[in-house]
């Protein structure tokens, strides 16, 4: 039996996604799967589900300008920094 197969290019990484997979957002934000669903669960991030969570790109820019300059490791008692 024979394989046959095609190996395809590397996606062309500079077109911005538009979704994360938790793990992305994760691993873009460079924090844990566990902190980007504590965020998603207290409200201060927005996801959607769509077969699994995911965080659209606009959402993650509104999260990252509203709270630059704030402590969100504990969403429920976000200070200044």
């Amino acid at each position: 039996m024979e394989f046959k197969y095609e190996i395809k290019p590397q996606k062309d990484n500079s077109e911005p996604p538009v979704v994360y997979t938790i793990q992305e957002l994760a691993d873009v934000l460079k924090t844990s799967r566990a902190s980007i669903t504590k965020l998603i669960h207290a409200g201060v991030l927005h996801g959607l589900k769509l077969g699994s969570m995911k965080v659209p790109a606009k959402e993650v820019e509104r999260f990252l300008s509203e709270y630059t300059g704030k402590d969100v490791t504990d969403p429920e008692n976000i200070v200044d920094i």
